[in-house]
């Protein structure tokens, strides 16, 4: 179905992609097609000179393939079985080496840390020019114009390993912007960003958009694109399904719009926290808050469940970076069979204090899990940690076993095992290997295997990154089912859709300022 508007006397296009069609595999299995992976079957799309295409559809549609046809890395990076022709600024991109292609596309990936050279900001924002040879003055001057647009002035000289998710993102987008590609591409852009940072990369956008520059972005989370999308492309099992000038996506009710299974196209009034981390007091996520204190919630968000007695609670809790303090809580209680979501800028030491609960991280303080003082070894045993990189997280052959390891052989329920596979979408990718998986269905796949175990303290750290609406509603509900189960769950998200579908409570976190 096509919405698409009158193409004619168009300018000349900037990206061409004609009748193409891939499937992910070895050159050996390229032979056998049956055991390839497709990717996008039979797919056309036009792109003209200074149009923003927003690519949405579930994941595991094709929108990530999509963009690494336009990139070259399919098939230069990622062999398989490729049909069909892709030109971008006039070079066609499976026949050109990467380089080439990379002067004129740039790339925002869904997760950044995989597109990183060096381990400083300032290094890896020279890193693109310096090796396309670009004069020193035109980089450095390049530099300070993207780090200033992008707000990450202040990072230059920052380690980028201990940078926030979403802080490394905004420095991907500053790489992207150095080179000053022809063909800017978004991957997800906004999946670990806070409401600060959105806001600042939306205006990074309508820049990019107001300057000429070609744009497309996959992306799940819709209302901050309204003012800066041209067109709408909807994909669906590796197939473009409709396309749509951005007027129509607006103009969307509601029911159509849950009907095409996109995600919100207005912002998401935010829960009020009951806390606030790294001010005067004592806290409980529990108890007290505002107006919209905890088990506060829209029409079919939690209901007011009451929390079970006890849960964690962290005392004189203290961690530094070296010198740079980032956690310093005085009390903060986190009670079982409600979920904590905690909320707060990039850099504010969410993650921290995520892998400090599961016992990856030690710090000063006291733990106690109803009553009993936790040392981290305990922690490790009795938490479970989604994390923000998933693919730190999976191990296994195939997603079988990924979702049954450490599940004692003799607790295996085959009807268990395939309602959650069903639940999440992951019944017919049983037996693919997990890192062949989208990045939305590597997320479920963890988020799949945290629901098999047996733990006290369930921990998601941004757990809707890659998810589309359908996807979303079935995380909220696992996480939900997990609190009413009695266990303690804590969410760390930026995304208010989510806490709009799960949370109880919210705990503000705030950067510490500098001792």
């Amino acid at each position: 179905m096509t919405d698409a508007p009158d193409t004619t006397d168009a300018p000349t296009e900037m990206i061409g992609i004609d009748r193409v069609s891939f499937s992910y595999g070895s050159e050996d299995a390229a032979e056998s097609l049956g055991s390839m992976v497709l990717g996008l079957e039979d797919v056309s799309l036009r792109v003209s000179p200074g149009e923003c295409v927003l690519l949405c559809g579930p994941s595991g549609c094709g929108k990530s393939t999509l963009l690494r046809l336009i990139n070259g890395l399919v098939p230069n990076f990622h062999p398989g079985a490729l049909t069909g022709d892709v030109t971008v600024a006039g070079i066609n991109t499976s026949a050109s080496p990467l380089d080439v292609t990379g002067r004129r596309v740039s790339t925002v990936f869904q997760n950044p840390r995989t597109q990183f050279f060096t381990s400083e900001v300032r290094s890896e924002l020279a890193f693109g020019p310096e090796n396309f040879g670009m004069a020193p003055d035109t980089i450095r001057a390049r530099l300070v114009e993207a780090a200033q647009r992008t707000g990450i002035d202040d990072l230059l000289e920052a380690n980028l390993f201990r940078l926030s998710g979403g802080q490394k993102q905004l420095v991907a987008c500053a790489c992207a912007m150095v080179v000053e590609p022809k063909v800017h591409l978004f991957d997800e852009p906004t999946s670990n960003l806070s409401a600060e940072s959105v806001s600042l990369l939306r205006s990074v956008l309508s820049d990019l958009h107001a300057s000429g520059a070609t744009m497309v972005i996959a992306e799940h989370r819709l209302s901050y694109l309204r003012g800066i999308v041209d067109r709408v492309v909807l994909l669906d099992g590796g197939g473009i399904v409709r396309e749509m000038p951005a007027e129509r996506l607006w103009s969307m009710s509601e029911q159509e719009r849950t009907d095409l299974g996109l995600r919100s196209l207005y912002p998401v009034t935010p829960m009020r926290p009951a806390v606030v981390l790294h001010d005067a007091g004592t806290h409980d996520a529990g108890t007290g808050g505002g107006e919209e204190g905890p088990g506060a919630s829209t029409s079919d968000g939690p209901a007011d469940a009451p929390s079970s007695p006890g849960g964690l609670e962290l005392e004189n809790l203290r961690f530094s970076y070296g010198s740079h303090r980032v956690l310093d809580i005085p009390h903060l209680r986190l009670p079982r069979g409600r979920v904590t979501a905690l909320v707060g800028p990039n850099g504010a030491g969410k993650s921290t204090l995520t892998r400090v609960l599961v016992g990856l991280e030690r710090a000063s303080g006291v733990i106690r899990l109803d009553g009993r003082v936790l040392r981290a070894k305990e922690r490790t045993r009795l938490g479970y940690v989604v994390m923000q990189d998933v693919h730190r997280q999976l191990f296994a052959a195939d997603v079988r076993e990924e979702l049954t390891l450490g599940v004692p052989a003799d607790q295996l329920d085959d009807d268990r095992i395939e309602r959650i596979l069903a639940q999440h979408g992951l019944a017919e990718v049983v037996g693919r290997h997990p890192m062949s998986l989208s990045g939305g269905q590597k997320q479920r796949l963890v988020i799949a295997a945290a629901q098999m175990v047996d733990k006290e303290v369930y921990v998601f750290d941004e757990p809707s990154s890659g998810l589309d609406y359908r996807h979303l509603r079935s995380t909220a509900r696992t996480i939900r089912d997990l609190a009413e189960s009695g266990k303690v769950v804590v969410v760390v998200t930026h995304d208010e859709e989510l806490l709009d579908a799960c949370a109880d409570s919210v705990v503000q976190m705030r950067p510490l300022a500098p001792a």
